[in-house]
């Protein structure tokens, strides 16, 4: 039987507001969509149901014209704003309840800061004696976050690659495409073009025309790929629907759409391409907050929302028991042992006591189905973020948000030493021969310890804003900091000094690893991207698009020819590095599409 979600022509249709909608927006998960209406109704609908009227909750408070909505990460509070009734509110989705209301005389607007469930950055002119507990910052300036956008038309920043927007105010409008360097419009393309909507990668765009038409196009070739056509109501009404607004989901799988007549349409998008140097793409349904190569590169281990997924590079096929161990707790560090047949492995849960290390067989080496986990070490008051093996995978070493590094026994998981480092650590790095290690943390400092002595020997200066990820070369001659200012740093081992910085993500990065004896390094961040540099002239090599969401954790593997992914999209992405490192320098890879597995 054919599921009713396959279909170019349109899925289903609903009504249920009162009033137009006037701005779509959907969860980072692609299957809740918020709708608002110029009444100041919002509804919130579950894509997933696509046997009935997928009506989830609806949220009633606003009394006018709603401009702008925001699912947080996990799609549990809803940021809404309407210019008219000046006013922005956040919600409990779930209980269908307003948590908090701000004045504003002005928003433009609104995103959740990355992380954090409270704290709301918004553009804009808030009433500060009304932001209560919410957390807000004010903005005096328009700032874009991701690939959202402000102006009606749903542009992206000049500051990324490329701008999208419907220019002037007749029935001739197309789509603009705009490059930070060029102030005038470098390709056109489309005729009468009314509302555009932009995939998260920003290959490809959807627009709606006055005539009633929903068309696809390629950003890049600037060609049509397909037509989205609502044929009920075509029959029922013998002309075409007057579109108000357009939203595209962030997998790209689905979009939805609205009309003036109040109904709503969902639709299922044809498949995208595989974004070029791409190898392969694993769907994990989760989260990824870690991701690893094994020794031998021929697998990959991540580190998800409930427990760690393992992914055999040469098969496949889907998921069995034993790819799967359930940690029922985020799993955010991650370090294989010395004789590739086991990771060390630690949680994350914030502000908890329950959070632990352990040590876990790989499925090929496991005495049983279950597998064999090493005792547990438990003592941290916060989400542990980095572990490393010592000594001959006979101890743990761990650093954690609780501000403390932390010595374990992996036989007996009995806790040996502690340093009191007196920041929350986002991340360690032992280096190769074992002698030192790097501590980030949320100072913008890099701290460089004698794992023998355990003494500080120094504090870096260099990033102006917190260290999200420290890591060596495998040579142990450099090692890499990725700053939440969106700059990384290569620093000298020896004399600890900075000796390249590489700008060019568009908002924090999160991860950096360096390759062939730090002449290359790849790096993961906020922005959705995965980059490749030539650390010696400074340069790009490739910018990797393919996440729809930011990028948590990369890792290489040891010959430094593939390069792996995860973040908050649920994907596990591979890279290829080869061809990349023949290029010149600014080039970008040109490579075929290859498979995406479930």
């Amino acid at each position: 039987m054919q599921s009713p979600w396959t279909s170019l022509s349109n899925l289903k249709s609903f009504a249920g507001h009162r009033h137009s909608v006037s701005v779509l927006a959907y969860g980072p998960q692609s299957s809740l969509i918020a709708s608002g209406d110029t009444g100041g109704e919002i509804r919130i609908w579950d894509t997933k149901n696509a046997n009935q009227e997928p009506l989830y909750r609806v949220l009633a408070g606003h009394t006018d014209e709603i401009s702008m909505l925001k699912f947080n990460a996990d799609s549990s509070r809803l940021l809404s704003a309407s210019e008219s009734d000046r006013t922005v509110r956040v919600w409990d989705v779930l209980a269908e309840r307003e948590l908090e209301m701000i004045s504003s005389t002005s928003c433009k607007n609104l995103s959740w800061v990355p992380g954090q469930q409270r704290l709301i950055l918004a553009t804009g002119l808030l009433n500060p004696d009304s932001v209560g507990g919410v957390g807000f910052q004010t903005l005096t300036t328009v700032q874009f976050l991701g690939t959202e956008a402000t102006t009606i038309g749903h542009s992206i920043d000049g500051k990324t690659r490329v701008t999208l927007d419907s220019q002037g105010n007749s029935e001739n409008r197309d789509i603009a495409v705009w490059y930070p360097a060029a102030p005038h419009v470098v390709d056109a393309f489309g005729k009468g073009i009314e509302l555009t909507a932009l995939t998260a990668d920003r290959s490809g765009a959807l627009t709606a025309t006055k005539d009633g038409s929903l068309a696809l196009w390629d950003i890049q070739t600037g060609k049509e790929t397909g037509r989205l056509v609502d044929r009920s109501l075509v029959i029922e009404r013998t002309r075409f629907p007057r579109f108000t607004t357009l939203a595209i989901s962030p997998d790209g799988k689905f979009a939805a759409s609205a009309t003036k007549d109040k109904h709503l349409q969902f639709w299922r998008l044809p498949d995208l391409p595989m974004p070029k140097g791409q190898l392969r793409r694993f769907d994990v349904y989760e989260t990824v907050h870690v991701v690893n190569f094994s020794s031998d590169g021929k697998s990959v281990a991540a580190g998800c929302r409930t427990g760690i997924k393992y992914r055999n590079l040469d098969e496949k096929r889907v998921y069995t028991y034993e790819d799967v161990i359930n940690v029922k707790q985020p799993v955010t560090a991650l370090a294989s042992t010395g004789d590739g047949h086991g990771y060390a492995f630690a949680t994350g849960l914030p502000r908890s006591q329950s959070n632990f290390l352990a040590v876990q067989l790989l499925p090929r080496w496991r005495r049983n189905s279950f597998g064999r986990t090493i005792k547990k070490s438990q003592g941290h008051t916060d989400a542990i973020t980095g572990v490393v093996l010592l000594d001959n995978d006979r101890q743990m070493l761990s650093g954690c948000r609780d501000g403390t590094l932390r010595f374990w026994s992996v036989d007996s998981g009995m806790e040996l030493d502690a340093i009191d480092v007196d920041i929350p650590i986002n991340s360690i790095a032992r280096s190769p021969d074992g002698r030192r290690l790097l501590v980030a943390g949320d100072d913008s400092a890099v701290r460089v310890f004698d794992l023998e002595t355990k003494v500080e020997l120094a504090v870096l200066s260099g990033h102006s804003f917190l260290v999200q990820q420290v890591s060596w070369s495998p040579d142990g001659a450099y090692f890499i900091s990725a700053g939440g200012d969106g700059s990384v740093r290569v620093w000298n081992a020896e004399t600890l000094q900075t000796v390249h910085v590489l700008t060019g993500h568009e908002d924090r990065v999160n991860s950096a690893r360096l390759t062939n004896y730090g002449r290359f390094a790849v790096t993961g961040g906020e922005d959705g991207t995965v980059r490749y540099w030539d650390v010696v002239a400074r340069q790009e090599i490739a910018v990797f698009r393919g996440h729809t969401g930011p990028v948590l954790s990369i890792d290489v593997n040891t010959l430094g020819t593939r390069a792996v992914s995860g973040g908050l999209d649920r994907t596990i992405r591979v890279w290829s590095l080869d061809r990349a490192a023949w290029n010149s320098v600014g080039d970008r890879i040109e490579q075929e599409p290859t498979e995406e597995v479930p």
